[in-house]
């Protein structure tokens, strides 16, 4: 009995510590790992500029890559077929996804300001929609907020890929003082020269839209921006470099973005307050093969009026809408175990009244790696950023803000570097560090897509792997159901202002006991 009563104090007081610990929320102001870092990007170096710098690729990458490199080079060359012919209003044809949902991480948002000051301004002129990161997530059909209240960190923008990119071609050339000393290319790269014995790409040679050859020389910095196509692996090999291995797996992920018109009127008298400025993701019980007929859905409202409604599939195209009358039964099939919220099928039986949708599908091609920091024969001079070094599932949302990772890397080792002295080691040092910043992107991604029978694994691996790793999410995801700040430090983390590391901090882990403990409650007397 003593030793009963005994065990019972000790459970007591571990509840009682456990109960304040979870309840402990942080107060004052949101401090992110990149402040430091985004208060010095955008700001003219101290000295003289480095000299010249080429960017291949007018992507979203090479675009913003542009105006930071700006504020360190004597000259910028960016190189794109269609760098002009997208400044002057008309759409890209090089582009995979292009009128596919685009969500921006608000790291993504921040650097953009920190860029261009006065980026809302113009984007509010140009119709941009306001997001305050809220994924709106309804997990199974339990709503799962992602910010705690008087918590709300900066807000994101909400704006299409095709209105987006047309407006930093023009930000860029009208916005940036400093873009007098930028000079464009409107060509394609066809190869390098390296040099050995120096260690560095001495020449990049290409041919002009309008006819005739180029060469460029005299840089000190090569910047690949190629996107998906990953140019620089093929150039540097050309180059006489060794070639950095590449690994990767198909996810098998089918979607359609629907476009449709949406008015004020109609989005505010439908949709909740509270997801007004955000978006709505509704996704079944993740990991759970047994409900896939279709993967989910997000939606929002987005510049101009817009709004847009992503559903993927896992299993083939068959179960994606293909007509109107087939959106909102889309819609409803997704809820498992619940209905879908009756606001969310109103508002869109509401705007497919009023408009005709316009659907654009995507077949998601390989997510890879390719191991830049693990090359030993790489010219000083090479660097790559975004997805021509990593390409993870879009479906994520953080393409762009793994972008602004590699760029204020880049920012913060260009400043550290003195005029015309790069150092010998400076590509493998930046790819070195890109590595520790976004291996964690890669590995989360992958093991999510692991989850589903219909992915195919990198070569010499298979779906097993990852498995704590998902565990642990789906336990954190359905405590987060119940515990405000689990679900704003996973806010966070998809927003890529904080690491996973904070969700294993002893408070954290602490209000995750006590949350599954409440669910575990609620099931033994009958609720869910």
């Amino acid at each position: 009995m003593e030793t009963l009563t005994l065990t019972a104090g000790f459970v007591g007081l571990a509840l009682v510590v456990l109960f304040a610990l979870a309840n402990k929320a942080p107060s004052g102001k949101e401090h992110y790992w990149f402040d430091d870092e985004i208060k010095a990007l955008g700001t003219p170096r101290n000295g003289p500029k480095h000299r010249k710098v080429v960017i291949c690729g007018s992507g979203i990458g090479g675009l913003v890559g542009a105006r930071m490199c700006l504020d360190h080079f004597e000259e910028v060359v960016l190189v794109d077929p269609e760098f002009s012919k997208t400044l002057g209003g008309s759409i890209k044809s090089r582009i995979m996804q292009y009128y596919s949902i685009h969500g921006y991480v608000i790291l993504f948002a921040q650097g953009i300001r920190a860029l261009w000051p006065n980026f809302d301004e113009k984007a509010d002129a140009a119709g941009q929609a306001k997001y305050n990161g809220d994924f709106g997530i309804y997990l199974d059909g339990q709503p799962m907020r992602t910010w705690a209240p008087g918590r709300q960190p900066p807000y994101s923008l909400n704006m299409r890929r095709q209105m987006l990119e047309p407006f930093l071609h023009n930000m860029l050339m009208n916005e940036t003082p400093e873009s007098k000393r930028l000079t464009i290319i409107d060509g394609t790269i066809r190869g390098m020269k390296g040099d050995k014995a120096t260690n560095k790409i001495v020449a990049v040679d290409g041919k002009r839209v309008s006819g005739g050859d180029f060469e460029i020389t005299d840089f000190d910095l090569i910047i690949d921006s190629t996107g998906r196509a990953q140019c620089g692996v093929k150039w540097l090999e050309e180059a006489g470099f060794d070639a950095p291995k590449r690994s990767g797996y198909v996810p098998n992920i089918r979607y359609t973005t629907i476009h449709i018109p949406v008015t004020d009127e109609v989005w505010n008298s439908v949709v909740p307050e509270k997801h007004r400025n955000g978006a709505i993701s509704v996704c079944a019980d993740p990991f759970d093969p047994a409900q896939l007929p279709l993967l989910g859905s997000s939606s929002g409202k987005f510049d101009n009026g817009y709004a847009l409604l992503c559903l993927g599939s896992r299993t083939g195209p068959g179960l994606l809408p293909k007509k109107a009358e087939e959106i909102v039964p889309a819609i409803k099939s997704i809820f498992h175990s619940t209905s879908a919220p009756e606001w969310l099928t109103t508002l869109w039986t509401t705007v497919l009244a009023n408009g005709d949708p316009e659907f654009y599908n995507a077949n998601l091609g390989a997510c890879t790696i390719t191991e830049y920091d693990k090359v030993k024969s790489l010219p000083s001079n090479f660097i790559a950023i975004g997805d021509a070094t990593m390409i993870v599932n879009p479906l994520y949302g953080q393409g762009c803000g793994k972008v602004m990772i590699g760029l204020l890397l880049l920012d913060q080792m260009l400043r550290k570097t003195a005029p015309r002295q790069f150092s010998p080691t400076f590509g493998q040092e930046f790819f070195k560090g890109l590595k520790v910043r976004t291996a964690g992107l890669w590995d989360t991604s992958k093991f999510a897509d692991y989850g589903y029978p219909y992915t195919e694994p990198c070569e010499g691996e298979t779906l097993q792997v990852g498995n704590f790793e998902r565990k642990m999410s789906k336990i954190f995801m359905y405590a987060a159901l119940e515990d405000e700040q689990i679900a704003h430090e996973l806010g966070l983390i998809r927003h890529l202002l904080s690491s996973g590391s904070a969700l294993m901090k002893p408070n954290m882990v602490a209000r995750v006991i006590v949350a599954h403990m409440k669910r575990a409650g609620r099931s033994l007397i009958g609720g869910k």
